[in-house]
């Protein structure tokens, strides 16, 4: 992704250069000490990444603590983009088919819990509406909502014996 890069000994004056497309170098003339340190080019709207063309940067050759030339690199940031809107748009994806499992995982666990529930309520009004006190809840688990429906079949189990037991005395009376 690199486009442009040269060397320049301290004078500016360009020792090496490369071009991706074959042609002269970008900075020719151009004092680099003025440009030292990174840009980018491009659109300056930073919610648009597409914008954003290329990154420069210019850093100096020093030896023995004496500036004796610069590197000057001009690097396309296409790729950066692409990919960056590759990962977005996977993020999205899993994002969305996240959602979607949730979602269908928490309609599964309502019913699995619900279920039980709503049968426990059928039952009872049943028993209230025509006082059937044979009728009996089905037990779907050994949970804690079984444990309610073993203690709500067996209270139903007791009422259905008391009220057998009133009807008796009351034809035996």
């Amino acid at each position: 992704s690199i486009m442009t890069a040269s060397v320049t000994d301290a004078s500016g004056r360009t020792l090496a250069s490369y071009r991706a497309d074959g042609g002269q170098p970008g900075l020719r003339g151009t004092p680099l000490p003025e440009l030292l340190g990174a840009a980018i080019a491009g659109e300056k709207n930073p919610l648009r990444w597409n914008g954003l063309e290329s990154l420069e940067v210019v850093t100096l050759i020093a030896f023995d603590g004496e500036t004796i030339g610069y590197v000057y690199l001009k690097g396309s940031l296409q790729p950066l983009v692409d990919m960056l809107a590759r990962f977005a748009w996977m993020a999205t994806l899993i994002v969305v088919l996240t959602a979607i499992l949730i979602v269908m995982l928490s309609v599964r666990l309502q019913r699995v819990i619900s279920r039980p529930i709503l049968h426990l309520a059928e039952v009872s009004r049943i028993v209230s509406r025509d006082r059937d006190y044979s009728t009996r809840a089905a037990k779907h688990g050994d949970d804690e909502l079984g444990t309610l429906v073993d203690s709500f079949n067996e209270m139903l189990a007791q009422i259905e014996l008391r009220f057998h037991a009133l009807r008796d005395h009351r034809d035996h009376l």
